[in-house]
């Protein structure tokens, strides 16, 4: 209880630096501020030009494809609840996992049949999608809205489905991402990343070709936070996912609501056009 004190003390936000550059100390105009951000953040859409050509791609086989859509069982619902830590922060219901574990003879059936239904028919309640956003420091000191790292904190029921998409998934993905994609893939590490960029570099001093060389640095500022949900839903057909899976990912996505915690108190909520949820 001390610690959660102390570091609510810590995060507490007592001044910002608003787009205009004026600096607000002002609790409501900080607030009203913080909501317009991230409104416009999640929000704006920009339009997307894809790909249509008939490049070859690699695709999920049969055996994902089944793997994905077979029906699900109470025992896998009880393992992905079970892997979840116990008393991670809860989603707007208020509800910790350690309710559901604790209670799971009396509202485990009803739990797997939700869950069941939603593989079923690609949709659920949209309730269970509704989302509180906290704002985690990225360093030492924030001085404006883009020092923050926006966190989304989701119901358990939500996250059942999504985690045992990815469960699933998991064992397909080598067969479907680029080898050069260093990140969220088991056996590879984004550490990987900065290995091959001192080798590059150490090549580079060392070379001894009279034109040079030339390293660039992309920054790819809230890459989540921007993900286009069309070019999203368009990868995924491309890659052969299953429909009634597609439709149950980009139901997840759409149909959920926001709201920001600020200082300890939500602002409204807002429904989001892009982005996919962080944490």
């Amino acid at each position: 209880m001390i610690k959660s004190i102390i570091r609510q003390k810590r995060n507490k936000i007592h001044g910002i630096q608003l787009q205009s550059g004026e600096w607000c100390t002002d609790p409501d105009v900080m607030r009203t501020e913080a909501l317009n951000f991230f409104k416009e953040l999640f929000c704006s859409n920009q339009p997307v030009v894809n790909s249509n050509g008939e490049e070859d791609v690699a695709t999920l086989d049969e055996n994902a494809i089944a793997e994905l859509v077979k029906p699900v069982s109470k025992k896998e619902v009880h393992d992905v609840l079970m892997s979840m830590k116990s008393y991670k922060a809860p989603g707007p219901d208020g509800f910790q996992p350690i309710f559901f574990k604790l209670f799971w003879d009396v509202i485990g059936d009803d739990i797997w049949k939700f869950v069941q239904s939603a593989f079923e028919h690609g949709e659920y309640d949209p309730k269970v999608c509704e989302t509180i956003i906290v704002l985690l420091p990225k360093g030492d000191s924030q001085n404006t809205f883009k020092d923050f790292r926006p966190i989304s904190l989701c119901n358990v029921t939500y996250k059942l489905i999504s985690k045992i998409i990815v469960s699933r998934l998991q064992p397909f993905l080598d067969g479907i991402i680029s080898p050069l994609q260093n990140s969220f893939i088991p056996g590879r590490s984004t550490k990987d990343n900065a290995i091959v960029l001192q080798e590059v570099l150490h090549f580079m001093r060392k070379s001894k070709r009279k034109k040079g060389g030339m390293v660039f640095k992309l920054d790819l500022e809230k890459a989540y936070d921007r993900v286009n949900w069309n070019f999203l839903r368009d990868t995924l057909i491309k890659l052969k996912f299953p429909p009634v899976i597609i439709s149950l990912i980009m139901f997840g996505l759409s149909s959920s609501s926001n709201t920001i915690l600020w200082n300890g108190s939500k602002t409204e909520a807002f429904t989001p056009v892009r982005g996919l949820r962080q944490g």
